[in-house]
């Protein structure tokens, strides 16, 4: 195989303070949905959908998609409780504060297509998007505690975009990581046609690290959803439970009902504010920003809306669809929120030969 670099430019915008900070390290921890490939092409048992993996660090093409040992692993099953047949559907180290603008960190299902002109759009139209990550082209203009205020069932308005972050760019979302730098399939640079459609699907996002020293162990609480078929907590992915830095045994933290959701309805991304810290939801003071399933009977628009709780027995709307450059039909299947927009521009000064697994 040649060999290919990959120059990484990391372009931040911190719109409450002026100049740059450095990027989050790698691995920016992901899960992969069942029917990815690589859980398929890899050894048996090597890949599954409840271990966290993560970025590369611009090592490419050391994937078990082109030889290599697969996805890096960041954390394993069973250390924050679960097993490998248990499949994560959402995860979040947490979030700060409610009440500050973000940028929205996501990633949609294989089906979805992004708004015509948007950069989600153009790597769906390559078959590529559903293992990449995006981000908003700015902040929002409230963080979620205005759609929902503290100690309220009342919804606000949903919220909007402010300034673009990259006028030159006039998509609503950006490409933030590109599927290869997770080394997953295909991995191939962006706007390059993935002609045998077959990709991973990206099923959870964090740009925050759970394990920050490397011993296999969260440093951070995981806060997750487990998907309906999961064994260890069957018939509930309305549920968040969450497994306490260290490791051990997962805990509830909110159950559907404090989100005003059935067992029934399927969390499908989380974000989550513990404000107060006491890894229990606290109704009035605690958030989270969520999407819902398709198949969620309390759904009451789009998959690909973004919804806030303050978990006192309701929810509201916090982003529509549109505002991120999703369709309606569209399903957001992957989000974290931060307070600052992060894109990594690939530039190859070699010619990619394209991956080995991937039929022209």
């Amino acid at each position: 195989m040649n060999a290919r670099r990959v120059v990484l430019v990391t372009v931040l915008a911190l719109f409450a303070t002026a100049g740059y900070l450095p990027a989050n390290p790698p691995p920016d921890p992901i899960s992969l949905d069942a029917h990815s490939p690589s859980i398929h092409v890899c050894p048996p048992g090597l890949i599954n959908t409840a271990d966290i993996y993560g970025m590369m660090g611009g090592a490419i093409g050391m994937g078990c998609d082109v030889g290599g040992p697969g996805p890096i692993l960041h954390l394993p099953a069973p250390a924050y409780g679960v097993t490998p047949q248990d499949e994560n559907d959402g995860h979040s180290a947490g979030e700060r504060d409610p009440n500050a603008p973000v940028a929205v960190y996501f990633s949609g299902s294989k089906e979805s297509q992004g708004l015509p002109g948007t950069e989600y759009a153009v790597e769906e139209n390559n078959f590529q998007a559903a293992g990449d990550r995006f981000v908003t082209n700015g902040l929002t203009m409230a963080g979620p505690a205005a759609s929902m205020p503290p100690g309220s069932t009342i919804c606000g308005p949903p919220t909007t975009l402010g300034p673009p972050f990259d006028p030159t760019r006039p998509s609503a979302n950006l490409l933030s990581v590109n599927q290869d730098q997770y080394n997953l399939i295909p991995s191939l640079r962006p706007n390059v046609l993935n002609r045998a459609r077959e990709l991973d699907n990206m099923d959870a996002v964090e740009l925050q690290l759970f394990d920050i020293n490397g011993d296999g162990i969260n440093d951070r609480p995981v806060f997750f959803t487990l998907d309906k078929v999961s064994g260890s907590w069957l018939g509930r992915p309305s549920d968040i439970l969450v497994t306490p830095p260290g490791g051990g045994p997962f805990l509830t933290f909110a159950t559907a009902a404090q989100m005003g959701l059935t067992n029934r309805d399927n969390l499908d991304a989380i974000a989550v504010f513990d404000v107060d810290g006491n890894l229990q939801a606290t109704p009035g003071v605690d958030y989270v920003v969520f999407s819902l399933d398709r198949g969620s009977p309390s759904l009451p628009g789009s998959p690909a809306d973004l919804y806030t709780s303050n978990f006192t027995g309701a929810f509201c709307l916090f982003l529509k669809a549109n505002t991120i450059g999703m369709e309606n039909c569209d399903n957001v299947d992957a989000v974290d929120l931060e307070n600052q927009v992060e894109v990594f521009e690939e530039q190859p000064v070699e010619e990619d030969p394209g991956d080995p697994n991937i039929t022209p």
